[in-house]
């Protein structure tokens, strides 16, 4: 059970989680994404779950419209621990890979209890490999992680 961290202030995070389901998907394995976080590339992840493959499932919990960071409403609380719980029911149905996006973010923010994340992790089976995408992940995660990345920002022109 092999659990990536992908985190930083850098881009490309959702897009290496992305690469790791297609070379699975390319594999006939199963890959279901949960999405935690309305974020501007969220369209990329849409259109790569329009590709028609069966073993491909996209879970979205969040508004869809744009949440300032600091103006949390109970929905968005709602919607996390929602996620969180069709992640652990996911784990029972054993996918070969689990990417939860954007996951270190509504954990930062206190959406969603680092507890509830641990315990998932702890559960997961040997054949399914986990993804974890977001800013700022609470070291626990990097401890519990077998690959930890930090996507760095080193240049951005505007």
């Amino acid at each position: 059970m092999p659990i990536y961290l992908f985190t930083g202030e850098g881009r490309g995070k959702s897009a290496a989680a992305l690469g790791l389901a297609m070379r699975a998907l390319a594999n006939d394995g199963k890959v279901i994404l949960i999405s935690f976080e309305h974020k501007e590339h969220q369209h990329v992840a849409e259109k790569f779950a329009r590709l028609n493959a069966p073993n491909l499932e996209l879970h979205n919990f969040y508004r869809h419209e744009a949440v300032e960071e600091e103006r949390a409403e109970p929905v968005d609380f709602d919607l996390a621990a929602e996620g969180i719980e069709f992640a652990h029911s996911c784990i029972e149905r054993m996918p070969d890979v689990l990417i939860l996006d954007e996951l270190t973010d509504v954990i930062e923010r206190g959406l969603v209890k680092l507890e509830r994340v641990t315990s998932l992790l702890e559960k997961v089976p040997d054949q399914t490999t986990v993804i974890i995408t977001g800013k700022n992940a609470p070291a626990v995660l990097m401890h519990m992680a077998d690959t930890a990345t930090n996507f760095e920002k080193l240049k951005e022109k505007d």
